[in-house]
């Protein structure tokens, strides 16, 4: 009986029964042994069929086990209605799906008959001139996800463009969900470049540090960058906090910054007392803006944020020759028809009291250190109240004098 090296199959249906039909044996060159028919016709084996199915040609075998026919490709004892085994390498699949159509697609179907089953799944592979990718294909659904040889992975499109491309379109439940019971359920984003760091974008549950119900984004092993509430608000440096107090309703800020906020442009706005910004309780400790910095702070007063402290020797006097004045802000600065009253800042630098202006980048006044002029009217006043104590002593000795009949005139 003669080798067979190959055997080649114009049709093949494996659906519980096996039909073999126009079989062709390629044998060895030269060989002498024995053979079976090189076109041994159709065979046919099914359940109960056992003795229809002992037809083994070394390369290829067909095997009953339970009276269940399963072939055997490579596999001496197939685990499988068909079974495929081979100990080649990569470069010689197990199985080769090949379409000449150049317009069509090389497919693997899947169908399931029971009761409320698509009617089938098609894994392909093509899609026409140009079109070089794996396809998931659902009858009666369409196209569901899609691979291209870059790696890309598409859902809900044929051409992907990121390594995942979710296209939802405007169906409702569009979208990428990852559930699980633990602390915290989200996704890494981790960067293996230089300098690259593993980042993390998570839904917090109970146990966790950024607190439950929370969506928490940070880098990984550390504690969270931002975090947004439940209820909307939003904490940098960790969870919004609440903020009970003796009186009234917690405070539940919308912006929780534990840490410096730099803000690179604030814009003039200048209205009733009411509007502006302040730090705490009244405008005693007033919120200042460094154009250095570009943060917001409070200003401190303290001897334990302060160094080289020496006197300051100024003519406080000269805030006497400024002159308080009535106006309205122009559009856009403050309200439109509200009257306010205070100093202009280019009457106080004329008056050489730069110290209590403040200039733009382009060394214009811009505005005023109101709380510093407290400074110069307090030194006006301490020598203006000196001059008084000093004209009460001199009057006194006058007052002496004229009761003792001495003249004070000399």
């Amino acid at each position: 009986m003669r080798k067979a090296e190959k055997i080649s199959f114009k049709s093949v249906l494996i659906m519980g029964m096996l039909t073999v039909s126009q079989t062709t044996f390629a044998t060895s060159e030269g060989s002498t042994e024995d053979s079976m028919s090189d076109n041994p016709g159709p065979v046919s084996a099914g359940l109960g069929a056992a003795s229809k199915c002992a037809w083994n040609s070394g390369w290829w075998k067909l095997h009953t086990n339970k009276k269940v026919c399963k072939v055997g490709i490579g596999a001496d004892i197939p685990k499988a209605f068909l079974h495929i085994s081979s100990d080649k390498g990569f470069e010689t699949p197990q199985l080769h799906l090949e379409s000449t159509n150049p317009g069509d697609y090389s497919r693997l179907r899947f169908s399931a008959r029971g009761l409320g089953q698509m009617p089938h799944w098609d894994i392909a592979v093509g899609g026409g001139l140009g079109a070089n990718h794996m396809n998931f294909f659902a009858a009666g659904t369409g196209n569901i996800m899609s691979l291209n040889p870059s790696g890309n992975v598409g859902i809900g499109t044929l051409s992907p463009k990121l390594r995942l491309d979710v296209a939802a379109g405007k169906t409702q439940d569009g979208g990428v969900r990852v559930t699980t019971s633990a602390a915290d359920a989200g996704l890494q984003l981790k960067n293996t470049g230089s300098g690259g760091k593993n980042y993390f974008i998570y839904t917090t549950g109970l146990g966790s540090v950024n607190g439950a119900g929370n969506l928490a984004f940070g880098k990984v092993g550390k504690w969270a960058d931002v975090v947004i509430s439940s209820d909307g608000r939003v904490g940098i440096g960790g969870a919004p906090t609440v903020v009970n107090y003796n009186a009234g309703p917690p405070l539940k800020p919308k912006l929780d910054v534990q840490g410096d906020l730099r803000v690179a442009h604030v814009p003039v706005w200048d209205g009733p007392n009411a509007h502006d910004l302040t730090w705490g309780a009244g405008f005693a400790n007033g919120v200042a803006f460094s154009p250095d910095k570009k943060i917001i702070s409070r200003e401190g007063s303290s001897r334990r944020y302060k160094r080289d402290i020496e006197a300051f020797d100024e003519d406080f006097s000269k805030i006497l020759a400024v002159k308080p004045m009535r106006y309205k802000m122009r559009n856009g600065y403050g309200p439109p028809r509200a009257m306010n009253f205070g100093y202009i800042a280019e009457d106080l630098h004329d008056a050489g009291l730069r110290n209590l202006v403040i200039y733009d980048n382009e060394g214009r006044p811009d505005g005023i250190k109101y709380k510093k002029m407290v400074v110069y009217v307090n030194e006006v006043v301490k020598r203006q109240q000196k001059t008084i104590e000093q004209l009460n002593e001199d009057l006194t000795v006058l007052k002496e004098l004229v009761a003792a009949g001495s003249s004070p005139i000399r």
